[in-house]
């Protein structure tokens, strides 16, 4: 059954700790358990959205998947998924804080398992973390020894449970001031998950490490191990986030630097709130009480600021977490309060009914903070994004000095652009669903099959060899990216890098940083160096899609690089040389906006050297067959379809369609239509939407067409039928502008060259003008 395939690969990609693609396969999964119930497999589904949920740190959905594996296994009587489901909700209310639920459903889990199985090891290990939670420390040691020796002779240390007993035995270790030991067990469990490619287990060892090198003064490698956490961030990243600060913290109360110390806790602690995590806030608050006390014995100011790399830092925070807006508003409502800039600010929720939740007010009562939660109009107000039906708002009214303004000014762009970042990962991830993958060495030639397109292709692979810069222009989705990789491939640097940039999805104030890079601290939220993305394509092709989207800062720069190839990162004292190919596309009109100055004539020169134009797919719909026969494998496959199929009377309809939306609304089409089908089903007219089935009026048999009608067979040949629509088109244009090619393309919507090409190949002859000689 592909349901039971696609919850196998949900828990394959969780155990190694992929959680995107877990979710991904689990969403899969219960689409199809839902044309197909099932009860044991709605009950692993439920499982896996617990175990995911935990992962997340997620812990009411992990509590409330639980529970419905639980209700499901009394119908199914699948007792061992409610053992399961039983210790992950031990699980769940141990991190929510809440012990005694978390010892109540351990011990439910225990209760009549066989002594050593995988369901007795993984709740002994929860059972584990219970007691060291509740302060039985020498039997928690008993029980972990126990467990390691089972399982080490299993052989099984290496498997997710393995790795999750070793990581509760080092904590053991740590917790009890048996450093050494805990080294060793460290090394350990992360040569075990390095070896395994384990991106969730590794990072969770290594801040482990980091704690431990802090104890023994070895604070250099703890920075590594903060360092190499961060790089391995994912969905299940807060969490961790949250206790990389408290260790940060450590560091700086270890270096004299309590201010420092005291800004990471309370981030660990907003992070913790956010979150739910009862443990992890409990611990945050307990460092934040002793970064406090640190302060008040140094003398130092509470109001003194910290630097600002540690601006830079919740700066970061908002980039790497823009889809938690509590997390964003948090961080940009600290950096208000630190500069001192606004005479109001709050940070609120605003369910959709009822009254707002405020999480933290400044220079405002708690009357006047919820007037401006109720008016934002009447002030600044940044929208943060929706979370659990909550619209997050920070509502702001700045000082009237220039310089708050500026500061309130420029962190309301860097909101904007980490949400920006946010959205462009996203569709990032929506377009590369939309044409075969990238490693598809014939794709160009699969989905390009029109007579223009073939000769555009053709021309292309010519000119691939050199490097000149290459303009592609068309409407969004007609297959520029395609024809750029396909250049890309047919020239000497085939083997080098191919990068494809969109200019329009980066906020302009960050255009120039991404494409040529910045040293570290070159400006406000630079903690890392970026090469940018000429330097990261070097030896390669460099795709630069909407290049008409560039502001007027950045175009003489780029200019200066087609030039030069010298490229000049921000904050670099020296220009550096590259060697890259530009190919660089547009659906604007550029002379249009060249008259206008919003584009820079030089520039445009340079980089048209070799231009062309991809019509859209109205004009080329010899490729829709093949189009749709790729969208229908791919929409089938993830859908867990089977092979579905569209009957000939759907492709006729698909075919006469104007495709406004080009290749996005017919991939979004077939991808509806494959939903709204049984597997291996065949398409109809009725699963098109109303917009295509009402763009084709047919006429009944026997009735008579007028002047400008024309009848066609629906039982003939496709192609036959296609191509004498087209042809008498084509021979009623051309009459009607008396052989005028450019009126004739412009009433058949297509270019005059595809017009030419049409008519060479059915060798139709342009009318004779009025009044000339007959030459019969």
């Amino acid at each position: 059954m592909l349901a039971n395939l696609h919850l196998r690969l949900a828990r394959i990609e969780a155990t190694y700790g992929s959680l995107s693609n877990a979710n991904h396969h689990l969403i899969v999964g219960r689409r199809l358990l839902e044309r197909q119930p099932d009860l044991r497999l709605s009950g692993l589904a439920a499982g896996h959205g617990c175990i995911l949920g935990l992962m997340e740190c997620d812990f009411e959905k992990a509590i409330a998947e639980a529970h419905e594996v639980i209700r499901l296994s009394e119908l199914s009587g699948h007792a061992q998924s409610a053992r399961a489901a039983a210790n992950n909700l031990g699980l769940a209310y141990l991190q929510k804080g809440n012990l005694d639920e978390a010892q109540k459903w351990v011990a439910r889990a225990l209760a009549g398992v066989a002594r050593g199985s995988h369901s007795d090891l993984c709740a002994r290990d929860t059972q584990a973390s219970i007691l060291m939670a509740t302060g039985h420390v020498d039997e928690c040691g008993h029980q972990l020894a126990d467990l390691i020796e089972t399982i080490r002779l299993d052989g099984n240390l290496r498997s997710w449970h393995g790795l999750s007993i070793l990581h509760t035995w080092s904590t053991f270790l740590f917790q009890t001031n048996r450093s050494r030991e805990a080294r060793v067990a460290l090394n350990e469990g992360l040569s075990l998950a390095v070896a395994r490619g384990d991106r969730f287990w590794e990072p969770r060892l290594r801040l482990l490490e980091a704690e431990l090198s802090m104890r023994t003064d070895r604070q250099e490698d703890a920075i590594d191990a903060i360092e190499a956490v961060r790089l391995t961030l994912d969905r299940s990243g807060l969490s961790l986030s949250g206790e990389t600060e408290r260790v940060r913290a450590g560091i700086y109360l270890a270096q004299g630097s309590p201010a420092r110390a005291v800004r990471h806790c309370e981030r660990a602690l907003r992070i913790a709130e956010v979150l739910g995590d009862v443990r992890q806030k409990s611990a945050a608050a307990r460092d934040l009480d002793a970064a406090r006390r640190a302060l008040d014995a140094s003398g130092t100011p509470p109001d003194v600021g910290p630097p600002s790399a540690d601006h830079a830092l919740g700066f970061a925070t908002m980039f790497d977490f823009a889809d938690y807006p509590e997390i964003v508003g948090h961080e940009a409502f600290e950096a208000i309060r630190d500069a001192d800039c606004a005479e109001g600010a709050v940070l609120a929720a605003r369910p959709a009914r009822g009254e707002p939740l405020i999480f933290a007010r400044l220079g405002w009562d708690e009357t006047a903070a919820r007037l401006a939660v109720a008016q934002p109009d009447a002030r600044l107000a940044i929208a943060l994004g929706t979370r659990r039906g909550r619209d997050i708002l920070l509502v702001v009214e700045p000082r009237s000095d220039l310089a708050s303004r500026s500061f309130v000014s420029a962190l309301r762009r860097v909101i904007a652009s980490a949400l920006a970042l946010d959205a462009y990962r996203r569709d990032e991830r929506e377009r590369a669903s939309l044409w075969p993958p990238e490693d598809d060495q014939d794709t160009a030639g699969e989905v390009f099959r029109s007579a223009e397109m073939v000769d555009i292709l053709a021309t292309a692979r010519r000119i691939a060899p050199t490097d000149l810069p290459v303009l592609l222009t068309g409407e969004t989705g007609t297959g520029k990216e395609v024809l750029a990789r396909a250049i890309h491939r047919a020239s000497p640097r085939a083997a080098r890098p191919f990068l494809a940039f969109n200019c329009s999805a980066v906020p302009k104030d960050m255009l120039e940083s991404q494409l040529f890079g910045h040293r570290r601290g070159a400006f406000t939220g630079a903690h890392e160096s970026f090469p940018g993305v000429i330097r990261s394509a070097a030896g390669g092709t460099l795709f630069l899609d909407e290049i008409g989207e560039l502001g007027p800062d950045t175009q003489p720069k780029l200019l200066r690089f087609l030039e030069t190839h010298e490229v000049h990162a921000l904050g670099e004292p020296q220009p550096s040389q590259v060697d890259v190919r530009i190919v660089a596309a547009t659906n604007a009109d550029l002379d249009q906006l060249l008259t206008e100055g919003r584009f820079r004539e030089d520039l445009l020169y340079r980089l048209n050297v070799i231009r062309f134009r991809l019509p859209p797919l109205r004009e080329r719909r010899e490729e829709i067959p093949p189009l749709v026969a790729h969208f229908l494998a791919r929409s089938s496959a993830e859908l867990g379809k089977g092979h579905v199929r569209v009957s000939d009377e759907t492709m006729e309809y698909l075919l006469l369609f104007a495709w406004p939306g080009n290749v996005r609304q017919l991939a979004n089409e077939i991808r509806r239509a494959v939903a709204l089908v049984d597997a291996d089903a065949v398409i109809a007219p009725a699963h098109l939407s109303a917009e295509i089935r009402a763009s084709r009026r047919t006429v009944p048999a026997g009735a008579a067409a007028r002047a400008d009608e024309l009848v066609v067979p629906l039982d003939g040949s496709l192609t036959t039928v296609l191509e004498a629509v087209e042809r008498t088109l084509v021979a009623r244009a051309l009459d009607r502008t008396e052989g005028h090619f450019e009126e004739a393309a412009r009433l058949l919507g297509i270019s005059r060259k595809g017009l030419f090409l049409k008519r060479k190949r059915w060798g139709l002859q342009p009318p004779a003008p009025p009044g000339a000689a007959s030459t019969s």
